[in-house]
């Protein structure tokens, strides 16, 4: 499927993990990115998997394709900008899985700063977050990799030690890749 972009479709409330079976059974290619939790009710705890983006899920599929994904139930939307269905590019959604693998509550920081400089474009070479692209972000001594999903218009960040991450780009040079 070289020619099948990545788009976001909106699923009805707790829909994520039917929706993520129904498309695979069609053979479509589906991503939910979840993580474990756990939750407490009054009489126990239990570690439970929810998706990191409520009601949505990410499918791959050709552009003509597209309108298909409405004969699910599960299915209310497919997120757009501009009028267009909203794309994703392949690096954003594997930074989701990356985030999404390595969820922690209390990530190591280290104060040590380096040649970099707020704006400056990173991917992160080593570690559990290793493959993940983002902004590198100064802030109280920390050293903060944000991960700009921009169809999505949402960030997440996350503290990484400079000795983990190489430069792609400068802040004068250009954007985030």
């Amino acid at each position: 499927m070289s020619d099948a972009n990545w788009w976001v479709i909106k699923t009805r409330s707790r829909a994520e993990k039917k929706l993520v079976e129904k498309l695979n059974e069609a053979g479509f290619e589906v991503v939910c990115p979840t993580y474990t939790t756990i939750r407490q009710w009054s009489d126990r705890k239990k570690k439970v998997e929810v998706p990191l983006i409520s009601c949505v899920v990410f499918v791959r599929v050709m552009d003509g394709r597209i309108n298909e994904l409405y004969s699910f139930p599960q299915v209310t939307a497919i997120l757009k900008e501009h009028g267009k269905p909203a794309l994703v590019r392949d690096f954003e959604l594997q930074n989701l899985l990356v985030l999404c693998g390595k969820w922690q509550e209390d990530l190591i920081s280290q104060e040590n700063y380096s040649e970099y400089q707020p704006g400056d474009a990173v991917e992160v070479v080593s570690g559990g977050f290793a493959g993940m692209r983002g902004e590198m972000v100064k802030n109280q001594g920390k050293h903060k990799i944000f991960v700009v999903i921009k169809s999505l218009q949402m960030v997440f960040s996350v503290v990484i030690p400079k000795s983990q991450v190489k430069l792609i780009t400068k802040s004068s040079d250009s954007a985030l890749v």
